[in-house]
């Protein structure tokens, strides 16, 4: 199980060609699925545009690196399909106000643990207001 929190920032390893092609600026959750659908990835070139690492093609996630099989494994966002639609529905769940069944508030949403293997969200912490 991982925090969202000790992703952010972690450099991105492209093992076949021994690089280092940028760092993970933000999770990119599918929240119908309740999962981590991508990695937003930061590199030299972000003046391009986001660039999208599909979380099933991360290898693993240590506790200094993300590491993927290859560069080719990272697209730009315009090349992701659904892209846009998943980001109409939201695609991040901090700050995300939470309510019991019977509708009463019980806080926001400050940090999610998701498996690392196949990304579903396991739990979330609350910030009780």
């Amino acid at each position: 199980m991982k925090a969202m929190h000790d992703v952010k920032g972690l450099p991105v390893i492209c093992a076949r060609e021994g690089i280092e092609c940028g760092s993970v600026r933000e999770l990119f959750i599918n929240c119908c699925e309740g999962k981590v659908q991508y990695l937003i990835i930061e590199d030299d070139e972000w003046y391009l545009g986001a660039k999208l690492l599909p979380f099933d093609k991360v290898l693993g996630i240590g506790r200094h690196a993300v590491i993927t099989e290859s560069h080719e494994n990272i697209f730009s966002f315009s090349q992701v399909e659904g892209a846009h639609d998943l980001i109409k529905q939201g695609t991040s769940l901090i700050g995300a106000k939470v309510y019991t069944q019977k509708g009463e508030y019980m806080g926001n949403v400050e940090e999610y643990y998701f498996d690392e293997k196949d990304g579903r969200v396991i739990k979330c912490q609350l910030c009780v207001e």
